[in-house]
């Protein structure tokens, strides 16, 4: 329950500032995200997550609404896969992610030569 409401506080306020930013839609804003979510870590004392998949998937949902192009990389569990279903995601490991960065940064340079202000939205669930 405590799991639920942190993030249903969390995608209150992205919505928020996500929507002060659609409001400058005009001033030709080009929003990208990626989203990266892990319930592993590399130190063995440290036990694995149960939710930060759910959460990277939660996320993207959102930031898919308002972005050109979201990524996102998470391993969901088998519970997250009965919850949500089948999900497009590649495995959040380091390829990947230096494979969507430099991805979304040529999307990026095509944005800003285009005459828009890229911004990008990085979110990261998982161990610290």
């Amino acid at each position: 329950m405590k799991n639920l409401k942190m993030t249903s506080l969390v995608t209150l306020v992205l919505l928020g500032i996500m929507g002060t930013y659609a409001s400058n839609a005009e001033a030709g804003w080009a929003r990208f995200s990626l989203i990266v979510g892990y319930n592993g870590s590399d130190d063995a004392d440290l036990a694995p997550l149960k939710y930060a998949d759910d959460d990277a998937i939660k996320y993207a949902h959102v930031l898919q609404s308002v972005s050109e192009k979201s990524v996102l990389l998470t391993s969901p569990d088998k519970e997250s896969s009965r919850v949500f279903g089948a999900i497009k995601s590649d495995r959040p490991n380091r390829k990947n992610i230096l494979a969507a960065l430099e991805t979304l940064r040529k999307d990026m340079a095509k944005a800003r030569k285009r005459g828009d202000k890229p911004v990008l939205y990085f979110v990261y669930s998982g161990h610290g």
